[in-house]
Order: C-alpha cells, then structure tokens, then sequence
C-alpha cells in the first residue's frame, strides 16, 4: 500500500494544467496523477469472457 499526500494541490488534478489558479487552491506538478494511476491500474489484467 502506497500512500500519497499532496501538500498544497487544491482541487485541481495532480500534474495537470492550472485550473481558475486560487480559486481552486493551487495545483501541484510535484506528481503526475495519471501516471500515478496508470502505474497501479496496468498491473491487473481483467478476466477473459468464456
């Protein structure tokens, strides 16, 4: 088990563009969100219909 604390990233997404800036309280770049994602979903293969 990972866990991550993002200090500082606001409701916008992890790694992406600045949305409405302070208003939605920052966004970080100090991780990528989709990667992080994709890292721990590609992983896990879903199972074959029969």
């Amino acid at each position: 088990m990972i866990l991550y604390r993002i200090k500082g990233g606001g409701h916008n997404w992890p790694g992406g563009i600045p949305f409405l800036g302070p208003v939605l309280g920052g966004t970080t770049q100090d991780i990528a969100a989709n990667t992080v994602i994709w890292e721990f979903v590609s992983r896990f293969r879903l199972p074959e219909r029969g």
